[in-house]
């Protein structure tokens, strides 16, 4: 019921070129972008989500996989107003250092899931490192090298596996204690729901993103390069 949502936006104007970077460094705002992450109606935007912060009109913040006060060093002063603030974050940083409650999010490394580029091209994302919990896939087990080639006789392969978890699996823990459980099991199936009600994935699975990746429907942010 929340309609305060939004992303931020990381862009750098001078790191941009005409062959292969873009102005935009962030990993997935495409994604974010096509997947409707806006403020509902009515609603908040990030930059008036952090006016609220600071004249103390939000009591509470639920932020996942991004450090807010490296983003906006003002708000190292104005957070530890909140009632209450939750991390979700693979790393230690500013802002989980104010947080109430941090949670341990899997890594673009350490999950399946899928990614979306300029060009609105969606890609898969399969685990290269194991978990405590092993991040399971219709299409298989996700193995990472360690799995596959690692043995008990090379000291590479002793590392120590995080407790970890994709956020979206997290969100479905913390929905389920809340007494709403979820019907996801893997993302997959959080894909699959998507496709089903957003036009910009329509028609769109895993099978069909396959290796190569696939077009969605969203329109390109820059025209391609071509030769």
């Amino acid at each position: 019921g929340c309609r305060n949502i939004d992303f931020i936006r990381h862009t750098d104007p001078s790191f941009g070129d005409d062959i292969l970077r873009r102005e935009d460094v962030s990993p997935n705002s495409a994604g974010a972008e096509a997947a409707v992450v806006q403020p509902g109606q009515g609603g908040m935007d990030i930059s008036e989500i952090f006016s609220a912060v600071k004249e103390g009109k939000i009591k509470a913040l639920y932020v996942m996989e991004e450090d807010i006060i490296a983003s906006d060093p003002e708000l190292e002063n104005i957070i530890p107003k909140l009632e209450l603030l939750i991390v979700h974050a693979s790393n230690f940083n500013k802002t989980t250092s104010f947080a109430d409650i941090v949670f341990p999010a899997a890594s673009y490394a350490e999950k399946n899931g899928t990614i979306v580029n300029f060009q609105g091209m969606v890609q898969r994302l399969r685990p290269a490192v194991s978990t405590v919990e092993t991040d399971r896939a219709l299409d298989g087990m996700s193995m990472s090298r360690l799995d596959k080639f690692g043995t008990q006789y090379d000291r590479w392969a002793q590392g120590h596996k995080y407790d970890a978890k994709s956020s979206w699996k997290i969100i479905a823990a913390v929905s389920a204690a809340a007494g709403n459980k979820m019907k996801f099991n893997m993302a997959e199936e959080v894909f699959d729901e998507i496709a089903r009600t957003n036009k910009n994935f329509a028609g769109l699975d895993y099978d069909i993103i396959g290796e190569q990746g696939a077009q969605s429907k969203l329109k390109s942010a820059e025209k391609p390069v071509t030769a």
